[in-house]
This record gives structure tokens, C-alpha cells and sequence, in this order.
């Protein structure tokens, strides 16, 4: 067999994979956060909120690397993906801070929370400053 024609056949089997990967993950996190996006839709940040982009959560099993753009106000934590997550499944979120238990052993970079909405929980990692903004009103 060519150079030219491995090149080509290899270049052919990963293109053919990449919509059975986003699939494969649009039906994970669906299935995993389905009764968040159920319990959690998502509501126009207060004014004064704190807005920063790109920041890194896990929920659950799924994790959404640095995708996710955050605005935290008095009533909600609004988690609003960034376009390529959203090709993958997940949808903007607005949570409300009763909700969320902010585990109290600290991490470098993250904390983790549990996340407890209609009988479901999730652990939930996420940015320090943002888990900080949670600790007045967690049980």
C-alpha cells in the first residue's frame, strides 16, 4: 500500500469518528444531567453578578474543562457552556445556591460541592472564588 493511500484511509477512519464521538458523548451527558436541566433552567443573572469566562467544572462524570462561562449572583450559580460544549449536549443552568454543599476540605485550585436538586446529587467541581460565594448560605 502508497504512503499516499494509508494517509488517506487513516485521515477518512478518524473524520468518520468524530461525529460518533460527539453521539457517544451528546447521549452521556444528556443522560447524566438530564434532571438538572430539568430542575436547574436558566435565569438572567441579577445586576451586579460576578461574570467570569472559561473556568473549569466537573459534574458528575462528565467534565467540562475550561468551557463553561460563570455569573454568580445572590440566588443562582449560572453556568452557561461555551459553543463546542453545547455541540456535545450540555445547556446553560442556572443553580440555585441552596442547593449546593460546598465539601469544607479545600483544594488547590478547586473545591468540591455536592449538588442535591429533587432526590439527585452530583459532585461538582469548581473554582475556589466560585464555591466561596456559597459557603454563607451551605448547610
Amino acid at each position: 500500500m502508497s504512503p499516499a493511500a494509508i494517509i488517506t484511509v487513516t485521515l477518512a477512519t478518524h473524520l468518520a469518528a468524530i461525529p460518533l464521538v460527539l453521539l457517544v458523548a451528546r447521549g452521556l451527558i444528556r443522560s447524566h444531567l438530564h434532571r438538572l436541566f430539568a430542575a436547574c433552567p436558566p435565569h438572567t443573572p441579577l445586576p451586579g453578578a460576578i461574570h467570569r469566562r472559561f473556568q473549569s467544572f466537573s459534574i458528575g462524570i462528565v467534565n467540562l474543562g475550561g468551557s463553561i462561562h460563570v455569573s454568580a449572583d445572590s440566588d443562582h450559580l449560572h453556568l452557561n457552556p461555551a459553543m463546542l460544549v453545547r455541540w456535545f449536549g450540555m445547556k446553560p443552568v442556572s443553580i440555585q445556591w441552596e442547593a449546593i454543599a460546598v465539601d469544607p476540605v479545600k483544594r488547590s485550585f478547586t473545591n468540591a460541592a455536592t449538588i442535591r436538586i429533587d432526590g439527585a446529587s452530583w459532585t461538582m467541581r469548581a473554582p475556589r472564588w466560585c464555591l466561596e460565594l456559597a459557603r454563607p448560605s451551605s448547610p
